[in-house]
Parts: C-alpha cells; sequence; structure tokens
C-alpha cells in the first residue's frame, strides 16, 4: 500500500473512536459543565481550561491509551503481526501512517471541547488549553506507543502503559527510600519530594504545578521527549521479529534491563523488609542480596512465563555484580566515607 492508503485504511478501520470520544466527553465533561448556574458554569470552565477537570485528566491517560491499543494489537498476535509489519513495503511508513491516524483520532474529538471553552472564555485561554491538552495527549501517546513496541503481548503492554509514565517517580523515591535507609548520614532535606517530581513529570498532574513552572520550557521539554520517545519506539518497531509476538518482552536486551531494575528496587524495599521483620537489630544491608535473589527469581518466572528458568540463572552473574557493586558501594559511602 502507499502512504496514503494505510493512512486511509486506518481511519476507515477505527473512525468510530471519534465519536463515542465525543459522546464521552460530552456526557462527563461538556453537559455537567452546561447545566451549571453562569457563575459555576465560568469556574468549571477555568478548571477544565487549567486541566482541574477530573474526568478530562482520565481521558488523558484514557483516549491514548486506548487508541494504541486499538492501532496496534496486531503486534501481540504471531498471525497477524507479520501481515501488519507487511502492510507497506516499508516498516516506517506503517508505523507513521499509525502515528497520523492516532493523532487524528485524539486530536479530532479535542477541537470540539476547544470550540466549547471558546464559547464561555476568550481565545487566548481556550487556545492555551487546547496547547496543553494536544502536548499531554501527545505525550502520553509516544509514551504508550513505546510500551506496546516493548511488549509481546497485550498483558504485558497494558503493565508497561502503567509503569512507563510513572518510571521517573518510582526510580526518585526509591532512590530516596535507599539513601533514608542505607545511608542514614547523608544529608537529602534538601532534595524535592516525591509528589513534586510526580508533578513535573506527568502532564495529568499538571493542574497543582501550573503556577509555579515556566510553562514555555514545560511545552517544549515535554514535545522534545515525546519526539525522542517516537524516534525509539520505530526504531524498535522495525526491528520487532513477528515470531516474539506473544512473550512478555520482545527485545533481550530490554528484558534484561527490566529484571534488573526490578530487582535492584525490590531489594531495596525487601532488603530492609527482612532487616526489620526478620533480622531485626541487625542493619539492613544483610537484607539487601537475599532481596535481590527472590526479586530476580520472581521477575524471570514472570518475564520468561515459566516456573523453569534454569536455563536462565547464567544471567543472575551480571546482575549480581551490578548489584554487588552498588550496594558494597552503599555500604563502603555509609561506614567509611559519611
Amino acid at each position: 500500500m502507499s502512504n496514503i492508503a494505510v493512512l486511509k485504511e486506518q481511519l476507515r478501520r477505527f473512525w468510530p473512536i471519534i465519536p463515542l470520544t465525543l459522546v464521552g466527553y460530552a456526557v462527563f465533561i461538556l453537559i455537567p459543565i452546561f447545566l451549571q448556574d453562569n457563575v459555576l458554569r465560568e469556574n468549571s470552565v477555568v478548571q477544565l481550561i487549567y486541566m482541574g477537570n477530573t474526568a478530562m485528566r482520565v481521558s488523558t491517560l484514557l483516549v491514548p491509551f486506548a487508541i494504541v491499543m486499538f492501532l496496534f494489537h496486531p503486534l501481540f498476535d504471531s498471525r497477524t503481526a507479520t501481515a501488519f509489519h507487511h502492510f507497506s513495503d516499508n516498516k516506517n511508513v506503517v508505523f507513521w501512517m499509525n502515528i497520523i491516524a492516532g493523532v487524528a483520532l485524539m486530536l479530532a474529538p479535542l477541537v470540539a471541547v476547544g470550540l466549547f471553552t471558546l464559547i464561555i472564555n476568550d481565545p487566548s485561554a481556550s487556545g492555551m488549553f487546547f496547547l496543553r491538552m494536544t502536548v499531554s495527549y501527545l505525550f502520553y501517546f509516544s509514551v504508550f506507543i513505546m510500551a506496546a513496541m516493548l511488549a509481546g503481548n497485550a498483558f504485558m503492554a497494558i503493565i508497561l502503559c502503567l509503569l512507563l509514565p510513572i518510571l521517573p517517580y518510582v526510580i526518585y523515591s526509591v532512590g530516596i527510600l535507599a539513601a533514608r535507609l542505607y545511608l542514614p548520614s547523608l544529608d537529602i532535606s534538601s532534595a524535592p519530594e516525591s509528589a513534586i517530581i510526580m508533578g513535573n513529570t506527568n502532564p495529568v498532574m499538571w493542574y497543582e504545578n501550573l503556577e509555579r513552572i515556566n510553562q514555555g520550557v514545560l511545552y517544549v521539554s515535554f514535545t522534545s521527549i515525546m519526539a525522542i520517545v517516537l524516534f525509539i519506539a520505530n526504531i524498535s518497531f522495525c526491528e520487532r521479529k513477528a515470531e516474539r509476538a506473544g512473550d512478555m518482552v520482545v527485545f533481550s536486551s530490554v528484558k534484561f534491563a527490566l529484571v534488573l531494575l526490578s530487582s535492584l528496587i525490590g531489594a531495596i524495599l525487601l532488603g530492609d523488609f527482612l532487616a526489620e521483620r526478620i533480622i531485626e537489630d541487625t542493619s539492613a544491608f544483610y537484607g539487601l542480596m537475599p532481596g535481590f535473589v527472590v526479586i530476580f527469581i520472581i521477575m524471570q518466572m514472570v518475564v520468561e512465563k515459566t516456573f523453569n528458568i534454569g536455563n536462565k540463572i547464567e544471567q543472575f552473574l551480571p546482575m549480581g555484580i551490578v548489584a554487588a557493586v552498588l550496594f558494597g558501594g552503599m555500604f563502603v559511602v555509609n561506614n567509611w566515607v559519611l
């Protein structure tokens, strides 16, 4: 198929998403606001414009997620993955035409909401609303596409869609927890609160932060992140093998990184639990490596979808070395540096 033919085919198949989204906007956002008296209506529109409307914030996550799952669901079945990859002679065409189709499906209903805000508010405020929501939708759209490119089945795609947007928050929070538990002499009083990290890295949380954030820098930053994520997702799509459909994760390097990161985070959390609940008075450091081993085994069984992981034990050596260096470094710093 030609570029335009691929785009037309996807829009033909999934155009019902537009009226369904419009119905959702009308039922949960527009009609409730319209039925309010003038004062409440104006306040509600202002809240909507500044991303304080709960239903609109939910749609920021739900609409891009649904569109990604509809557009790229053939990748999760080995029988349809090959046909999907060969929708055109050029895999790049398939990927980018799906992106354009997804953007059209997302933004067309959003225009209607923008026009509604324009009726009650001034054009500049409505324009800023449309800009904020467009950046937010496209950011989550790109992140969810990245999740779909890495996952081999729909279940893992959903897990990654939940995980990737909050990954900076999770890593930061676990890092702060590790500093408090294992580096008690380190002064982290000036470190930002985890909630601030969550608000700065997730558009759905912008409502609490818009007044103290440079919005121009914010939009440029998130647009740049979106472009980088889509570029990596495009490479992943082109390198993805159809026969890996059905696996938990389709790339061995990503699987390795996922197991390692999960094991490190789990070791810190489980290590503290073991130290406090089982070993009691001894240092939390004694729980780190047992925790790492336990989470490593669990994660290997999850990503391989089997209890038989004997052939994956050799991966424990490089991961164990990383963990030993990290945990040993914290022990040295805590006892002899700080």
